[in-house]
Parts: structure tokens; sequence; C-alpha cells
């Protein structure tokens, strides 16, 4: 399965300070206006409970309940939560497939964020060469992030919900 109409990764910096601001000015504005359809982000994460949740910097966190009831439907995409615990359970990741998404991308456990943003730069730099699948671009990242560091097991410890075999760059 092939996503369409990649052109560009969305990289929205100003104003993304809150979780509804980052859904309803970022994820959904992007339907109206462009064919950008593959969304990374790298913050901080955590769990509540069995529910996975990411942090923004007023303090607000994004949940599951907040992806079904704020983001839009969607036709396609992928998702890259670069935060510790995005896919410890399966509500966050599966709120974004429910909503469209073709993939998301998470961590189960806690992760170095120097080798979690490696991890994301080798990953999309495999991602976006012709056919190549999402699983095999977080592959060759865990193999980076090895080389550069030595230590790759929690960025290691990673899932996909939806699917895996997704090419970015078809």
């Amino acid at each position: 399965m092939f996503i369409p109409d990649i052109t560009s990764n969305l990289d929205f910096q100003t104003g993304a300070a809150s979780d509804s601001y980052f859904i309803n000015n970022g994820i959904d504005s992007l339907d109206d206006t462009t064919d950008v359809n593959i969304v990374l982000i790298h913050t901080h994460g955590g769990v509540s409970g069995s529910s996975c949740r990411l942090q923004f910097k007023d303090g607000s966190l994004l949940t599951a309940s907040d992806v079904s009831n704020w983001l839009d439907q969607r036709d396609g995409g992928f998702f890259f939560a670069g935060a510790c615990s995005s896919a410890k359970y399966t509500d966050l990741g599966y709120a974004f497939i429910y909503k469209g998404f073709d993939s998301y991308f998470g961590y189960r456990g806690t992760v170095n964020t120097m080798r979690n943003a490696r991890f994301y730069a080798a990953f999309f730099e495999h991602a976006s060469l012709a056919d190549v699948e999402v699983c095999d671009a977080a592959d060759y990242a865990e193999d980076q992030v090895f080389l550069d560091f030595g230590y790759a097991d929690d960025v290691g410890d990673n899932t996909f919900f939806g699917d895996s075999n997704v090419c970015l760059n078809s």
C-alpha cells in the first residue's frame, strides 16, 4: 500500500503550544492547503492508567479521546510520535488510525532525546527513498542509532499501529 501525494512533512513550530492547537490549526488545517500527510511530533509523552498521551508546551495532554473528538477524518497518512511511551498502549495509535491515518509509529517505553532525534532523521532519510516500507526504514534507523551511540535498545522498543508496510515515497 502506498500513501499518495506526499510532497513534504509537517514542520509546525510556531503556535503549537497546546494539544488543541496542534490538531485544529496544525493537522486539520493541512487538508485544505497542502498535500502533506506525514506528521512528526517530537515531544514528551507518558501514560495515565492504561492510556498514552503526548504533552505540549502549555502542559496540555493530547489523548486518544482528544484525537477522536477534534481531528477531522483524513484520507491516509503517516503519524510519527517521537515521544516516550507514545505506543505503550494501543489507544492513542488507534485513535489516529480510526481517523484515517494509514500508520502510526511510537515507542513503547522511555526514549533518549538525542537517540530519538537521530532515529527519526535516519528513518525519514531512508523512508524518503522510493518504495521503502516504513518497517524497513525503522530497522535502518535503529542500526544507524546503534552505529552512532553504541546503544539503541530504547529506540528499538518501537511499534507500528495500522500498516507497517506503507511506503512514504512510491
